[in-house]
């Protein structure tokens, strides 16, 4: 974690998708933790595996086979201050999906559900992370080894 306050509280965080507080004792987790709302994690690649095992978690259990469908519970509209459709709207441009397409599974696509990652972290955080850092979190996360 970093407390340099000019960074988006995602970044300070750990935490580039803003995953909240829950019953989850998420792997790489700060001991400490001081942000009431959001988890913080040991370092970046923890917080973006956490979030590759939530979008899993929303498209195998949840049942949410697209982009849209995916956004919508991660931003819903109903929650005050979300624009779900412009969120929508800009991972699928940034990765030139339809939102409305079925999207394949979390573990057998690492390069698409990387970019749709980096995309969602450059709208909760303002910019992206470095790829090498995405792909080695999907990786933490789906690989049989790290389970």
């Amino acid at each position: 974690m970093t407390n340099n306050k000019q960074l988006a509280r995602g970044f300070r965080n750990n935490n580039p998708l803003n995953i909240e507080h829950s019953n989850n004792e998420w792997k790489g987790m700060a001991e400490v933790q001081t942000d009431e709302r959001f988890v913080q994690f040991k370092d970046i690649v923890w917080g973006i595996r956490a979030a590759f095992k939530t979008l899993h978690t929303y498209r195998h259990r949840w049942r949410c086979l697209t982009l849209r469908q995916i956004i919508s519970r991660w931003c819903p509209p109903k929650e005050k201050g979300n624009n779900t459709e412009a969120y929508i709207k800009f991972v699928a441009r940034k990765c030139n999906l339809n939102p409305d397409e079925l999207l394949p599974s979390t573990r057998t696509s690492e390069t698409l559900w990387c970019n749709i990652v980096k995309a969602m972290i450059q709208m909760e955080c303002g910019r992206d992370v470095h790829s090498d850092r995405i792909h080695e979190a999907w990786r933490r996360a789906f690989e049989p080894c790290n389970l």
